[in-house]
């Protein structure tokens, strides 16, 4: 039977075998038609699962090795705060500057200094630490200042220099175009910073 013979406005009339093929390519037609339209969303679906799963599995292996490795972490922590608590040891608190400046003064005395002027200034609140500035003027040779800040830098408080001047002490106009000798006496001004803790400081949460 010729295939172009066929008249599709009545079917019934095709023969028994073109019928059964038609019936079945449609079927066929229509079956696959319906998987794509269900499994092409739950191909996205899984694709979105799929991603999911990475990222618990990601997110697991992290919190797995936190976990694994959770007592070094304390010890680690508890190091911290040893040498937290060695620093805060090392920062004096207000009622012990007066020491501080006395043992400044001896410093400067036994280099053979002499003091023009050693004067606590205002506080500065910064963060968690209270800077306690002390301004320092002093005379002698060029050997001894040089071993009085040294001397300092032993103490056990915290104590850190800024904003430093050295001139003569009394310079003329000859020895002015001159290099300093180590004999020569210099006077030297210098801000003597030492730090405390401030108590009312909160870390932040965030």
């Amino acid at each position: 039977m010729d295939l172009n013979e066929l008249d599709f406005d009545n079917i019934g009339s095709w023969p028994l075998a073109i019928k059964a093929i038609f019936i079945g390519l449609s079927c066929l037609v229509a079956f696959l038609f319906s998987i794509w339209m269900v499994v092409k969303p739950e191909m996205k679906n899984l694709e979105i699962a799929k991603q999911k799963q990475a990222e618990l599995l990601q997110a697991y292996e992290i919190k797995y090795s936190q976990a694994a490795n959770l007592d070094l972490y304390k010890k680690q922590l508890k190091q911290i705060e040893i040498l937290f608590g060695n620093m805060l040891g090392k920062l004096p608190n207000s009622s012990e500057v007066p020491n501080l400046i006395e043992d400044i003064s001896k410093l400067g005395t036994t280099n053979g200094l002499e003091f023009e002027l050693i004067k606590p200034e205002d506080e500065i609140v910064k963060d968690f630490v209270i800077i306690m500035p002390i301004k320092i003027i002093v005379e002698g040779n060029y050997h001894q200042l040089a071993g009085f800040v040294s001397d300092i830098s032993f103490l056990q408080r915290i104590v850190a220099f800024d904003d430093f001047t050295i001139r003569r002490k009394l310079p003329t106009a000859g020895k002015l175009m001159k290099k300093v000798t180590p004999d020569e006496e210099l006077v030297m001004e210098i801000m003597a910073k030492t730090f405390r803790y401030s108590t009312d400081y909160k870390m932040s949460t965030k």
